[in-house]
């Protein structure tokens, strides 16, 4: 049951990230290999950044909290953040909504390729270090944290070259997942 729960929230959050990708990918022009391979350093540098600075706060916490309150704290935060993300997603999928405009932008810069992956993945890494503490296993951050950083690849590119299609069925079915993972805590206490 829990490597189950930890894949299909992994799938369900790793749609969200695509999502955000994919409008970015849709409003770039003429990204050649060369930003494309910049794009992955700097994101994939990010990610794993981010990554390691919340294992050490977790560790850190770890050490001068009960441990018993701490697991408590966690499943909490990955309660919320699956009813945020779930809802938010939701909403999507029902109420079109008509604030994103394709129009080509500028070519990234590395900062904006900072800002849009520190956006995109630090909720991925909270959520992953959250599911480390709480299932107590390493298998449970990996997917959370490598399906994100493929599924924002996947959905740059697919913006980039097909623009924002598909976005409400997709959103559907991520802001499904979460809200089911996030009620299934509470049902089956997991």
């Amino acid at each position: 049951m829990t490597v189950l729960w930890i894949l299909f929230t992994a799938v369900g959050f790793s749609l969200h990230i695509f999502i955000i990708m994919m409008r970015t990918g849709a409003n770039q022009v003429n990204v050649g290999k060369k930003q494309l391979f910049k794009i992955a350093v700097v994101f994939s540098g990010i990610q794993l950044f981010m990554q390691c600075a919340g294992l050490f706060i977790t560790w850190e916490m770890e050490q001068f909290r009960d441990a018993a309150i701490l697991k408590h704290l966690y499943r909490f935060v990955i309660f919320a953040i699956l009813i945020g993300i779930g809802g938010q997603r939701l909403r999507a999928a029902i109420i079109k909504e008509d604030s994103f405009s394709e129009h080509l932008e500028a070519p990234l810069t590395l900062s904006k390729i900072s800002l849009i992956s520190v956006n995109a993945g630090g909720i991925a890494v909270i959520l992953g270090m959250n599911m480390y503490y709480y299932c107590h296993s390493v298998f449970a951050a990996l997917p959370v944290i490598c399906l994100s950083v493929l599924s924002a690849f996947a959905g740059f590119s697919f913006g980039y070259w097909n623009g924002v299609t598909g976005e409400r069925i997709i959103s559907a079915v991520s802001g499904s997942m979460m809200a089911c993972l996030a009620a299934s805590m509470i049902l089956f206490a997991v």
